[in-house]
């Protein structure tokens, strides 16, 4: 194992795991919170419809949310593997991703995936938050 891998990188993972822990709660928190309103609002199948495409985007975002944890998981790994083979020292983590994402392209595609499904799942917790919470508006 190579002693020459950056201090900041693991810091920045544990902060995306974090994030990412907080969009995982909180769309499974507005799935809950959307079947549990189903039990509240059975007389008004206006409204219903709402919840139900509102409960979709959290779902989305909750699966969205699993898929970005499980790269985040293996993303380390392939960090550490990348830096006991580099004979380089990297003082910043974008210059290490930099040539990490030159050197292996599959390794670079699931670091974009990781950014772009983590991006979907907040998208899909905003967008269902917005949307059911809009809609009880306008229905009261």
């Amino acid at each position: 194992m190579s002693d020459q891998k950056p201090i900041t990188y693991q810091f920045i993972i544990e902060r995306w795991a974090d994030g990412l822990k907080v969009l995982g709660a909180g769309n499974g928190a507005g799935l809950l919170a959307s079947g549990a309103s189903l039990q509240f609002f059975p007389a008004k199948p206006g409204l219903l419809t709402s919840i139900k495409v509102g409960a979709g985007f959290f779902l989305a975002g909750l699966l969205s949310f699993a898929l970005a944890f499980f790269v985040l998981t293996v993303l380390p790994l392939t960090i550490e593997h990348f830096l006991a083979s580099s004979e380089k020292i990297y003082k910043e983590f974008k210059d290490m991703m930099t040539d990490l994402m030159l050197t292996n392209k599959n390794d670079a595609s699931s670091y974009i995936a990781l950014v772009l499904i983590s991006m979907f799942s907040f998208v899909c917790f905003m967008v269902g938050s917005l949307y059911i919470v809009v809609n009880i508006i306008l229905f009261f």
